[in-house]
């Protein structure tokens, strides 16, 4: 009974509390509060509630009075302006979109498991392709690049002029070398279109504000400006001429058209992006490179006579050597020129010149610089057997290749054992990526890679979640251009192998174990 009592006092005491509390807590009126409650006053009766005043009118806007500057302060910019925009009015109905379908001997590919989405690689009877070009003469010849139009099919080239008409057009000739060729819309003889001229290329300085034209993407019409970067012309290859680098925006689709100075003469064609398909940041730091004009008007010259010359090829990729590499490089002074690459199954490649030799000398010849290599490698008879004299890890040494026609490749064939054997240990098949692919993967014509194109179920290829599709740069640290190099490659290894793997159009790679058998 006493337990029951003093749990009745302490409720009460609770339930007095919490009264006084909410009391205390939401108050009555202004002037009544926990002590008036205490005392016992009564409390007030609650005001009546006041609603506030209706809003009357919109809160203060005050729109801007005018521009930011006046016209008289950015007279140079608002001039600069007007002309760019009366030049782009002036050139751009010069310049067409080209389409065309080529047969089936590239490969559509899809993102892989490897990158959480699948790969799948999707053959088809016909591809399309597509790039740019320019109107040269009244009647409608057309100037492009000649990799732009390589391996159309008869009767699939269609001109969009930037009125949006289309025209078929056929090709009249091309030059490889100069990476250049010439169409002709089929249209009747009483239309005309408006042509740009050429300008003179010889004469273009660094610094000079340039713009190009194209069709990036398929967007016809793109007009973007920039500068030329270097006026010394860029030697890439013994394949194509030295060209004019410029920071210009380029894109996918660009290839063909002109790049023209502030009178709208074509001082060049452009050709490539160049970047570092290695680098993340390398999207931003890409730069065009464009045919210099006399090196066009050269060739469409002699492809409307009919007089195209043929060039020696050797294959490789080169660069200028700057002072400061000399020393890691074992040279005496910075002579010579350094091999970034060489192309797979090129007489380069097949006699054995691998990307960061040095080559000193061309059959006996020193030379001065690059184009002076060139020079000599383009003038050398097709089938003449040349010896290049070179540096390699610090070493000197000779090779001897067989010089051929331009763009010669003779790419072995792995054996069927080879092929077997690989596809039992490793769950593998792959297959060459050729130089024009491996531009549309973003990547340099010279770079190690071969493609895969099939992986055996229940291997460890599988179980890595490797597909085809993916591309094999290195297999245990060395680098594969051919499908002949990776299975030999494979066949020496024991346990398991370590592949460099990227996903085309991708940056960066990633290594992976494999196991075998």
């Amino acid at each position: 009974m006493h337990d029951g009592v003093r749990r009745l006092s302490v409720l009460m005491i609770v339930c007095c509390a919490a009264l006084i509390l909410t009391y205390w807590m939401r108050g009555i009126g202004k002037d009544y509060g926990l002590f008036q409650l205490l005392r016992g006053e009564i409390a007030p009766p609650p005001a009546e509630s006041v609603e506030p005043d209706p809003i009357t009118a919109p809160s203060a806007f005050t729109p801007a009075a005018g521009p930011a500057m006046d016209l008289t302060n950015v007279k140079i910019l608002a001039l600069l302006s007007r002309e760019k925009a009366n030049l782009a009015a002036a050139v751009v109905p010069s310049v067409v979109s080209i389409e065309m379908e080529r047969p089936a001997s590239r490969r559509t590919v899809v993102p892989s498991p490897l990158f959480d989405l699948n790969a799948v690689v999707v053959q088809r009877e016909r591809e399309p392709g597509q790039g740019s070009g320019a109107f040269i003469s009244r009647e409608g010849h057309v100037v492009t690049n000649h990799h732009v139009i390589d391996g159309a099919i008869d009767g699939t080239i269609t001109v969009t002029t930037h009125g949006s008409q289309q025209y078929p057009a056929h090709v009249i000739g091309y030059d490889p070398v100069i990476d250049i060729a010439v169409l002709k819309v089929d249209v009747e003889p009483d239309l005309t279109f408006k042509p740009l001229g050429f300008g003179d290329s010889s004469l273009v300085r660094q610094g000079e504000m340039v713009f190009s034209i194209g069709s990036p993407f398929g967007l016809d019409g793109t007009f973007t400006d920039g500068i030329v970067s270097s006026a010394k012309p860029r030697v890439v290859s013994d394949s194509v001429p030295p060209l004019i680098q410029t920071n210009t925006a380029l894109s996918r689709g660009n290839s063909g058209g002109p790049l023209v100075d502030v009178q709208g003469k074509i001082v060049g064609i452009n050709s490539a992006i160049y970047n570092d398909p290695n680098s993340f940041a390398a999207a931003g730091s890409a730069y065009g490179l464009a045919i210099p004009s006399n090196d066009v008007s050269n060739a469409v010259r002699r492809i409307l006579t009919k007089d195209v010359p043929s060039y020696g090829y050797l294959g490789v990729y080169i660069k200028e050597i700057h002072p400061h590499d000399a020393i890691t490089l074992g040279l005496r002074s910075a002579e010579g020129c350094l091999v970034n690459g060489t192309r797979a199954g090129s007489p380069a490649y097949q006699a054995g010149l691998r990307k960061d030799d040095v080559i000193l000398q061309y059959d006996g010849k020193p030379f001065s610089d690059v184009n002076e290599l060139v020079e000599h490698i383009q003038d050398t008879d097709s089938g003449q057997e040349v010896t290049l004299t070179i540096m390699r890890s610090r070493v000197k040494q000779e090779l001897t290749a067989v010089i051929q026609p331009n763009g010669s490749v003779d790419i072995a064939e792995p054996a069927e054992a080879m092929v077997k054997e690989s596809w039992d240990r490793a769950g593998l098949r792959v297959d060459y990526v050729a130089a024009s692919e491996r531009i549309d993967l973003q990547f340099q014509p010279y770079d190690s890679m071969v493609v895969i194109t099939d992986v055996r179920e229940g291997s460890g290829a599988e179980r890595r979640l490797l597909s085809k599709g993916l591309l094999i740069h290195e297999v245990n640290d060395v680098p594969v251009q051919t499908p002949r190099e990776f299975y030999e490659v494979l066949q020496q290894s024991t346990g398991e192998i370590y592949l460099r793997i990227s996903f085309p159009g991708r940056r960066g790679s990633v290594q992976l174990p494999i196991p075998l058998g």
